[in-house]
């Protein structure tokens, strides 16, 4: 049976072709049709894990995909859009993709996306430590030439 992308065997089926013809089977055989049944469920595993980074509306504009493009070649996202920084890089972040993509409701997108909470107080504390100032120069300044 096919589910959308995932392939899936009918277990009633299976075993009824398994349990009609196990004798006439050899070990091998019948080792092999194990062994294909982990693997498929392995692979059915990786493709619902592949498939669930759905980014929202508008986290996922064209210009949007260009910020995350910059983000993850700079190693501040993984390939699943996620954070890598700390909570008040990640706050400061979230603030200028906002700001250029003109999200009105910035954080509540990218707490329900990031699973944050607080992020507009990791972006108050961000703006009083000299690390995160300069980690901010270093977004604009990766995001300046769109």
């Amino acid at each position: 049976m096919k589910d959308g992308d995932i392939l899936r065997l009918d277990d009633d089926l299976y075993g009824n072709y398994l349990f009609q013809y196990f004798y006439q089977l050899s070990e091998a055989e019948r080792q092999a049709l194990i062994e294909f049944d982990i693997m498929l469920e392995l692979i059915n595993q990786d493709m619902v894990a592949l498939n669930s980074t759905i980014l929202p509306d508008e986290l996922a504009t064209p210009e949007a995909m260009i910020y995350w493009q910059r983000a993850m070649k700079a190693g501040w996202v993984d390939e699943h859009y996620q954070t890598k920084l700390s909570l008040t890089q990640s706050a400061i972040l979230a603030f200028e993709m906002a700001n250029r993509l003109n999200i009105k409701d910035r954080w509540k997108v990218f707490e329900a996306f990031w699973q944050r909470k607080n992020m507009r107080s990791s972006y108050n504390n961000a703006l009083l430590q000299r690390q995160s100032l300069k980690f901010q120069d270093d977004v604009k300044a990766l995001f300046s030439t769109i």
